[in-house]
């Protein structure tokens, strides 16, 4: 490019340059910027940058001048809101390594490359199973879409399995033999680690009157259709809290090393709660073991007495001790 191209993106330059080098414990020099421009090809003398600068406060940046010093005030985030995002952001389990590192570094570049090393992975985040499918992120444009226009919209299910034979390993397989589901959108449910659609289901063109839940990392081959919704409702009506999955450390208890026994028709449920990393060991051809770290608290016990089953805590003891008292609440 010639180098009087570069001379007419000299303004847009000019505000990236204060973006993404200063702020306010790091404030640019006139040198300072003037270098920053020579090594995009830009030669620029001070009093055309002193008006440059001022064309930009016009716009509505806010550049801060302290002493011969400049830097950019007040940002679309600001560093703690950007360090509440990136925490939600590398706390979930639905995303992908791939795209949590694509939007830890899109919210880097919302503030200066001096505040962005404050936005790197904290130490104490706890290990995450980052191994969701890029399909999920189309399915859940899909269903913005169909909520949007009031359409309805149909989608394969997935379901977990355990390999009948050798290995004993986790795999998914379309469930019901491939159904097509066909479904109105009322609404989706973030829940804490992963996102729900809420749903009444279509069959034979009749609505089920029953609203329905669909774990949206299990859908495949998600279409809007050209049919609308048999149902428009507030989606604030529904209230879905009392129904999500407990997570085990909201009540602070100690951390274990939990092995459970499980039959093989419960492998989704486990999948589910602790990720797609799980290391089953088969016990004997219906049930298969799994040792997993967990907050041992209440809601560690309601969750394993919700399970149906033939469903044990084999370790460690003073587990097993525990879940025997509390069963004996019930009789």
């Amino acid at each position: 490019m010639a180098r009087s191209h570069f001379q007419k993106l000299k303004l847009l330059m000019l505000y990236r340059i204060l973006y993404s080098h200063s702020d306010e414990q790091h404030p640019l020099t006139m040198s300072q910027i003037i270098a920053h421009l020579n090594q995009h090809g830009i030669s620029a003398e001070r009093k055309s940058i002193y008006d440059d600068i001022e064309a930009l406060r016009l716009y509505g940046a806010d550049i801060i001048s302290n002493r011969g010093k400049y830097y950019i005030g007040s940002r679309l985030f600001e560093l703690p809101e950007l360090k509440l995002l990136i925490d939600a952001v590398q706390s979930s389990k639905m995303l992908s390594t791939r795209k949590l590192e694509s939007l830890c570094k899109k919210l880097q570049s919302f503030c200066s490359v001096y505040e962005a090393k404050q936005l790197q992975p904290n130490a104490h985040m706890e290990h995450r199973d980052h191994t969701l499918h890029e399909e999920t992120y189309y399915t859940i444009d899909a269903i913005h879409t169909a909520l949007h226009e009031q359409r309805q919209m149909s989608f394969q299910y997935y379901e977990w399995y355990l390999s009948p034979t050798g290995p004993c390993t986790i795999r998914r397989r379309l469930q019901h033999d491939g159904k097509v589901y066909r479904v109105s959108p009322v609404g989706l449910v973030w829940d804490r680690d992963h996102y729900d659609l809420c749903a009444h289901e279509e069959v034979d063109d009749v609505r089920s009157s029953l609203c329905k839940r669909f774990r949206i990392d299990r859908m495949t081959r998600t279409n809007v259709l050209d049919t609308y919704a048999s149902c428009v409702e507030n989606t604030r009506s529904f209230d879905l809290s009392e129904d999500v999955q407990a997570v085990f450390r909201a009540f602070g208890g100690n951390r274990e090393q939990v092995t459970i026994q499980m039959p093989n028709y419960l492998v989704g449920a486990a999948v589910d709660q602790f990720g797609e990393s799980l290391k089953p060991v088969r016990v004997d051809a219906s049930h298969f073991r799994i040792t997993v770290s967990v907050q041992v608290d209440p809601q560690f016990y309601g969750w394993i007495f919700g399970l149906e089953g033939d469903v044990r805590v084999l370790a460690p003891d003073h587990v097993k001790e525990q879940i025997a008292q509390r069963a004996k609440r019930f009789l």
